[in-house]
């Protein structure tokens, strides 16, 4: 039991440091001095800074997976999909060194790189088919075809990727302000193709949103 709190102490530590002071200057001793532990106890779980990012991001996906409402869902409704887009971004800001540091991420550790292509497929098939669903329930228009949703998913997905680096750069501190706000900017890019049925579901959902306090 010692090793895996042990091991749960180093990637907490790790994710707190990479979060505040960027995955590039945080080093293995730094983490062990953290800790107050041998910089060989450390390597005992981890033996590279590289190996500590791919467990995060594992992790990481994990959330996601065990969070996606919508797989357990055989009809998708409005509301469902944006629960979905808010607790993916919560579970995002929670490891957002990872979408911070993106780019060198992927360029310096082929198995994320890899994994991410793959899972771009994946998001990209998922954002149809929910498409499909919700045009045959009466939320989006019809008259959206395949092309310009192709260009839709496009947008949440460089918008998914690179949020959290605006977020960091304008300096706001407030985890749930940062998450409503960009919350509010991801879901406003459906607005403009929803049908009469959509509008009415999407300002519900958000009166609802806003009579919580979220």
């Amino acid at each position: 039991m010692e090793k895996i709190n042990t091991k749960e102490k180093i990637l907490k530590t790790a994710l707190d440091l990479f979060n505040n002071e960027g995955v590039e200057l945080v080093s293995l001793r730094q983490i062990a001095r953290v800790l107050e532990i041998s910089d060989g106890n450390l390597r005992y779980y981890f033996k590279s800074k590289e190996d500590l990012v791919v467990q995060l991001y594992e992790n990481m996906l994990e959330e996601m997976e065990a969070n996606l409402v919508l797989k357990q869902q055989p009809n998708v409704d409005l509301a469902g999909v944006l629960r979905q887009i808010r607790i993916g971004l919560d579970i995002q800001y929670k490891y957002k060194f990872i979408l911070i540091n993106l780019v060198e991420i992927c360029r310096k550790i082929a198995l994320i790189r890899k994994h991410y292509r793959e899972a771009t497929r994946r998001r990209n098939e998922v954002f149809h088919l929910i498409a499909e669903q919700l045009i045959a329930r009466g939320y989006l228009r019809e008259d959206s075809s395949p092309p310009h949703r192709q260009n839709i998913f496009t947008i949440y997905h460089i918008l998914g990727n690179f949020w959290a680096i605006e977020a960091d750069l304008q300096g706001e501190t407030d985890h749930a302000c940062i998450i409503n706000y960009f919350f509010r900017v991801n879901s406003s890019l459906i607005e403009p193709y929803l049908t009469e049925k959509g509008k009415r579901a999407f300002e519900q959902y958000f009166a609802g949103f806003s009579a919580s306090g979220h």
